[in-house]
């Protein structure tokens, strides 16, 4: 029963605080819903764009690992040589690449380079559209659909034919609705014949790289790359595909010793390569966005004030309500008062308005008395008392 009595006033208390505050209480309601709406909103969007991820990722193959230049994770580096040590790396050789080929185990070596360049049709021009230049495996690891078209040949690679394949958005642009297939266009003042008309597939990871297919994006080989647009070979950046017959494991330590070698680092030396399999490219999207979902968090947090008290006012006595009046504050006593005092005072160790007890408009508060309780059982409302 005390309990539910106590319950009962906490609720009574509340709905009159409410009543009271009507301002203040919308304001602190709506603070902690959008608190709260924030965080779920911010939780979905983060494991949202977490499984696209994980999915461009599996598009390029579960045990695919890069040899790249430089590290692709998150580091202090602020420019400087002493911070940033990969800055000094050598870029992936073609030699290097074509070592790796030929390493037992490896099933396909796919490079990578990229560039920009200014395509244009006629009078139709499209200024500063990104290309990535593939070797001809390319579709193993990028999971596009082309149609119309086709793909670039061994052929058309080794000879370094200008082809080129474009995507549905940079299609339109130039050719709008007519036919792309085997026209003619320019790309940086050089000659490009159209074979292939290609839809990436969305995903967080492309879209993050400029190449998700709403932007107009190409299709290059590499050596059409080099040798026609003059692409930076310092760029280069390796796909490595194990054979099923062999783990990954095995095949980057193989990938690694033959680098350190060729390279000619001594054991102890700092390589200056990296290789980068899929679990590092999670961890890194977890660094990323773990630490922007922290960031989130904390500016929902603001917008609740810890500390907030309930407001309380000091009132006059009112004798209609039999509570007694308020005393004086009382006078600090000196020294040959108290001493003189001090066995009046042990004698009467007493509560205060004690010699009232009992006595009409005045009540003993007991243990576990409640306001309720209290103006039940003097006959007054429990506000009038509070």
């Amino acid at each position: 029963m005390n309990r539910f009595l106590l319950v009962l006033e906490g609720v009574g208390m509340a709905l009159e605080s409410i009543r009271s505050n009507k301002v203040r209480a919308a304001l602190t309601i709506a603070g902690v819903a959008i608190g709260v709406f924030v965080v779920v909103a911010m939780g979905a969007v983060v494991n949202g764009i977490r499984a696209s991820f994980q999915q461009d990722l599996e598009q390029i193959g579960a045990t695919t690992f890069i040899v790249q230049r430089r590290s692709s994770g998150i580091s202090g580096c602020d420019g400087t040589d002493e911070k940033c040590p990969d800055r000094s790396n050598p870029a992936i050789s073609f030699a290097e690449w074509e070592m790796i080929k030929r390493i037992p185990g490896v099933e396909n070596v796919i490079g990578v380079l990229g560039g920009q360049g200014n395509f244009a049709y006629r009078n139709s021009r499209v200024d500063n559209v990104g290309y990535d230049a593939y070797s001809v495996e390319w579709p193993s690891v990028d999971a596009s659909d082309i149609f119309p078209g086709r793909n670039f040949t061994r052929t058309e690679y080794d000879a370094g034919q200008p082809v080129v394949l474009v995507n549905d958005t940079l299609k339109a642009q130039l050719f709008g609705d007519s036919e792309a297939i085997g026209k003619q266009i320019m790309i940086s003042g050089r000659q490009f014949t159209v074979i292939g008309i290609y839809a990436p597939k969305a995903g967080f990871l492309k879209s993050l790289e400029g190449k998700g297919p709403d932007t107009p994006r190409a299709i290059i080989p590499i050596q059409a790359a080099v040798r026609s647009l003059d692409a930076s070979r310092n760029s280069l950046s390796l796909l490595v595909r194990p054979e099923r017959t062999v783990t990954q494991g095995e095949v980057m330590d193989e990938v690694l010793a033959s680098m350190r070698a060729r390279r000619g680092l001594r054991p102890g030396d700092r390589a200056t390569f990296y290789l980068v399999e899929q679990d590092r490219l999670m961890d890194t999207f977890n660094q990323l966005f773990g630490a922007i979902f922290a960031v989130g968090l904390a500016l929902s947090a603001c917008g609740s004030k810890p500390g907030m008290r309930a407001p309380v006012e000091d009132r006059p006595a009112s004798g209609a309500h039999g509570v007694a009046p308020a005393r004086a504050p009382a006078v600090a006593p000196t020294p040959a008062s108290s001493a003189a005092t001090a066995p009046v005072a042990a004698a009467k160790a007493v509560m205060p308005d004690a010699d009232n007890a009992g006595k009409p408009g005045y009540y003993s508060v007991k243990q576990g008395d409640t306001l309720i309780r209290i103006g039940l059982e003097s006959g007054q409302s429990h506000r009038d008392i509070a």
